[in-house]
Order: structure tokens, then C-alpha cells, then sequence
């Protein structure tokens, strides 16, 4: 995967995609914060864990 910038031509190639999806697995987003740690007080952690869904969903209008 590259990562860059977006330039005009992308957009013709972005509105050609289909707007539905099927997907058999999510993105579980999970959240550490620690309290108790002083200097840790204002910090927030999160990590994405990949979760299997029971069966196949169409995700769209």
C-alpha cells in the first residue's frame, strides 16, 4: 500500500468504486487507559484488532 497524496484524478476513480461491500471481517477497536500511572493521566491507547464475523455482510445503500 503507498500512501500520498490525492490529486484530481483520483476523484473519477473514487466515484467508479461501488458504494457496497461484502465483508466477513471487522476492525475491533480497543481502548488502554491508565488512571492510576500519574504521568499516563492524560493518555489514551488504542489498538485494532481483526475480528471474523459468523457469516459474510453487505455493508451499503
Amino acid at each position: 500500500m503507498d500512501i500520498r497524496q490525492a490529486s484530481p484524478d483520483d476523484l473519477e476513480r473514487c466515484q467508479a468504486l461501488s458504494p457496497r461491500v461484502r465483508n466477513t471481517h471487522v476492525w475491533q477497536l480497543r481502548l488502554a487507559h491508565d488512571p492510576i500511572t500519574p504521568q499516563a493521566a492524560d493518555e489514551l491507547g488504542g489498538t485494532l484488532h481483526r475480528s471474523r464475523l459468523p457469516r459474510s455482510i453487505v455493508v451499503g445503500p
